[in-house]
């Protein structure tokens, strides 16, 4: 009969098991970005320049629905609303919009849809555009956007709650307390909480699978010291030690200041990472204390000492232009690469142990990671302040960067060159390979876990090093090298402009002006 349902194909199949389940309001599932990315678009735009969009492109002015809208006004606001999509839907991939939520859009009359043609070399090629409908429009700014369900949908929510289930049993095996992290946080599979137990227990694993066991002992004392600190705190104040400090910041503190090398962590670096406590300056002393325990002596980290230090005698440093090998690679969630976050937050004046304490993702990641994407930054051609990042990761002296200029004189490496074909042989460019004359065939040959802490110490503080070296060198940034007891010696032209002379590596006089208008750094042969 008439509206009877046969309760046997997939259609009634599936009634009957989502039966409370049917629709949902997706407003703030995508429905509204969708609705959005379409109204600014012409209605002869079809899926593929909507994905385009979507993605964080920018496409040609004549697609807009208004020529002479800002494309990158249009390109902030459809990342703001991303950033906003509620749960497992901020990391779905562009398609889920405009291969599920555009049908079901279309199918509730919220969409419309118009066949679109051009001729072509005699040729017609035909598509189907897009524009929202008065009822589409009358939901643009607010309202409930109720559709179908579509089976994609609950098969991706089934993988993804599976996902879940396997982190949390991972981290209830490593012996994390999962009864700390919010019930939001567990229906997302994501979080500040949930990556901050992630990221502790995965960097335990790994040493463990290093064989790595007392750098895992150092690491434990480590969590224990704090441990205590907040024990003492919550017993001075009478509040609970979770008051005093969450597990998770717990973790986050000791990750960064297990990772931040010999640079000793700052109160202000703790505050602005969140941490509220009466006894902070009691967890400064604790944490640098056990830096000072643990942390290998510059001497043995990274050969002779040399009073020629690297010195920078401007506020900030602009690259003529950017490194010719520099490759931008937005993310296609937030449309900005993943080094951004943290040279903005650096720009802004915020330490590196702080962005690491707290990115934005939520996910603690090493100091050097932090100056990584700074360096990242300045190879894009943006100004940093590498007076200010030197006092927080150190460059190389003078006998440290003739030694780097000597490896690379000697044995045909080209650091500037593209690391993809400037390595071995026109292989990967390896740090390990570069450096193997300053370690020794000896270290290179070993094993990761038959390494001495000492060399491994060694060998990451020439990696700073070379870091710093090569990301120099790709700017064409000359350094200028004083004794660190001496001031800066300054040449003074008629127009006002500092100048100093030094040699560069190629052994031409280069000299170096300061534009006190622009507050810039000019190179120029001469």
């Amino acid at each position: 009969h008439f509206g009877d349902r046969c309760g046997t194909c997939d259609t009634c199949v599936s009634r009957a098991k989502n039966k409370d389940d049917i629709e949902r309001d997706f407003a703030d599932g995508g429905a509204r970005l969708v609705l959005y990315a379409i109204s600014v678009l012409n209605s002869s735009q079809g899926t593929s320049q909507l994905d385009k969009i979507l993605k964080g492109n920018i496409i040609e002015s004549y697609r807009y629905n208004d020529r002479y809208a800002d494309p990158n006004v249009i390109k902030d606001r459809l990342l703001e609303m991303k950033s906003k999509l509620q749960g497992y839907k901020k990391r779905v991939p562009v398609t889920y919009f405009s291969k599920e939520i555009l049908p079901a859009l279309m199918t509730r009359d919220f969409v419309q849809t118009e066949a679109c043609h051009h001729d072509v070399g005699g040729r017609r090629r035909t598509w189907t555009g897009y524009s929202i409908t008065v009822k589409g429009r009358g939901v643009l700014r607010s309202g409930p956007i109720i559709l179908p369900v579509p089976a994609s949908i609950r098969e991706y929510e089934m993988e993804q709650a599976a996902k879940v289930q396997q982190s949390l049993e991972y981290l209830k095996k490593a012996g994390a307390d999962v009864t700390t992290i919010p019930q939001h946080e567990l229906e997302e599979g994501s979080g500040t909480v949930f990556k901050a137990l992630t990221t502790w227990h995965s960097y335990l694993e790994r040493l463990e699978r290093n064989g790595n066991s007392d750098r895992m002992e150092q690491l434990e004392d480590l969590r224990l010291r704090i441990d205590g600190w907040r024990l003492d705190v919550a017993e001075k104040y009478r509040i609970a030690p979770a008051d005093a400090m969450p597990e998770h910041s717990l973790l986050s503190v000791a990750y960064a200041t297990a990772s931040s090398g010999v640079t000793e962590i700052e109160k202000s670096v703790l505050i602005a990472a969140g941490v509220r406590s009466g006894g902070i300056d009691s967890l400064v002393e604790t944490l640098n204390e056990w830096k000072r325990e643990t942390t290998p002596k510059a001497s043995d980290q990274a050969g002779k000492d040399d009073l020629s230090v690297m010195t920078f005698t401007e506020v900030t440093c602009t690259p003529r232009q950017c490194w010719e090998h520099f490759i931008y690679r937005p993310q296609k969630k937030t449309g900005l690469a993943s080094w951004e976050s943290s040279y903005q937050r650096f720009t802004n004046g915020e330490h590196p142990q702080t962005i690491a304490m707290s990115p934005i993702n939520g996910r603690p990641i090493q100091v050097n990671t932090v100056i990584g994407h700074i360096f990242e930054g300045l190879l894009s051609g943006q100004p940093v302040d590498l007076r200010r990042l030197s006092t927080l990761g150190v460059p190389p002296n003078k006998a440290q960067w003739d030694i780097l200029r000597s490896i690379e004189n000697e044995t045909g490496f080209d650091v500037t060159e593209d690391p993809k074909i400037s390595g071995v042989d026109g292989g990967l460019f390896k740090m390990s390979d570069f450096l193997a004359s300053v370690m020794g065939d000896e270290f290179v040959n070993k094993d990761y876990a038959d390494r001495t802490p000492n060399e491994k110490a060694k060998f990451g503080k020439w990696c700073e090093l070379l870091k710093w070296y090569t990301t120099l060198r790709r700017i064409q940034y000359a350094p200028i090298f004083k004794d660190s007891s001496e001031k800066n010696e300054q040449i003074t032209d008629s127009a006002e402009k500092d100048e100093v002379y030094v040699k560069d590596d190629y052994g031409k006089d280069e000299v170096y002006v300061r534009d006190d208008s622009e507050e810039n750094e000019v190179h120029a042969d001469i």
